[in-house]
């Protein structure tokens, strides 16, 4: 019996001496204060910001040589979900103890069954781990649809704007239209410009053909945003009733990504004789940029350019081939001369 004793001492002091330590592990002990089994009974699924306070347990972690030895994540299936691992450090001990880190549910869609809360900790070549399986994670609509809308033109809310004008629009006029926006998106069909527009279409809903779109950049925002965008009332070869002003932006529409729009509630009418011209056309008199080409013909004479409106907005004498109009803003004018009369856009 002695010998049979003094054997067993002698192999418990052999194992001490080369060594042989407890076996790695962890394990989740507790979510949010209950035990895995009721918290996953009493949440049968998981929204998108929920705070998890996660309890390891875990038993002789060893150091990895850079610290963060032990953690905890969120898996979809066996994919890990990107931003939610949690690591830590904590001090090797052949005794079970525990630490606590705090996770947030993550925003995915769609959701998942067959969610899983992971830990992991270090053994000293690998990792070993203890999951949680089964969760339900719920979807989390995480696009915000897009909107588009009108607030004002000129610097008046749309419906005193066309009251203001009785409804009518002069050719050529150029109108700041006030916008709302939120998260719009890259439209690939305009070489994925960021931006919203602005555009005239028929009562019928059809583009003008004489007509230009205004668009401005944008920065994309998941709160509302304002910008203006400017718009010029086309020369038209016939007076259109019905007229009406469009926005648009490209972004999420609740099922997928496209086009958004919403339209000014009141119509307008384009009269094509807005700019009538005198009966002699000058065809011999160029427009280029800011400069009035003349041919020598025009020496001496005097000119005049009105505006839509009618209003004298330049005056003078063709003392050479050249008459600047720089000081002019955008817009489309009449040249009046006693050879005739020249419409034009600048």
């Amino acid at each position: 019996m002695k010998k049979i004793t003094l054997k067993l001492v002698a192999i418990l002091f052999f194992l001490v001496a080369v060594g042989v330590s407890a076996q790695t592990s962890v394990s989740v002990s507790t979510i949010n204060g209950e035990d895995p089994a009721t918290f996953k009974t009493n949440n049968p699924s998981l929204t998108a910001g929920t705070e998890l306070s996660i309890v390891l347990e875990y038993t002789n972690v060893q150091d990895n040589g850079g610290g963060d030895n032990i953690f905890v994540r969120m898996l979809d299936v066996w994919d890990v979900i990107a931003g939610t691992q949690v690591n830590s450090t904590v001090a090797n001990d052949a005794g079970a103890l525990t630490t606590t880190l705090t996770i947030t549910v993550p925003s995915i869609n769609p959701g998942t069954t067959d969610g899983k809360i992971q830990a992991g900790a270090w053994n000293g070549s690998a990792y070993v781990f203890g999951t949680v399986t089964g969760l339900t994670i719920e979807a989390d609509d995480v696009e915000i649809n897009t909107a588009v809308s009108i607030t004002s033109i000129n610097g008046s809310s749309s419906s005193v704007y066309h009251t203001s004008v009785s409804g009518n629009l002069t050719e050529g006029e150029t109108l700041t239209i006030g916008v709302d926006y939120t998260a719009i998106k890259a439209d690939p069909g305009r070489a994925d410009v960021l931006d919203v527009r602005v555009r005239f279409l028929t009562s019928g809903y059809g583009a003008i053909a004489e007509a230009t779109t205004g668009a401005t950049t944008v920065t994309n925002s998941d709160s509302s945003q304002s910008t203006t965008v400017s718009l010029t009332v086309p020369d038209l070869d016939e007076t259109l009733t019905g007229v009406r002003i469009q926005v648009l932006g490209y972004g999420y529409t609740g099922s997928g990504d496209g086009l958004v729009f919403s339209y000014v509630s009141d119509t307008f009418t384009i009269d094509s004789e807005t700019l009538a011209l005198s009966e002699v056309e000058l065809d011999d008199v160029k427009v280029y940029g800011n400069t009035i080409h003349f041919t020598n013909e025009y020496l001496k004479d005097g000119y005049s350019i009105y505006n839509i409106s009618g209003q004298v907005v330049q005056t003078g004498s063709i003392d050479g081939t050249e008459v600047s109009i720089e000081s002019l803003n955008t817009g489309i004018y009449i040249l009046s001369t006693s050879r005739g009369a020249l419409k034009f856009i600048k």
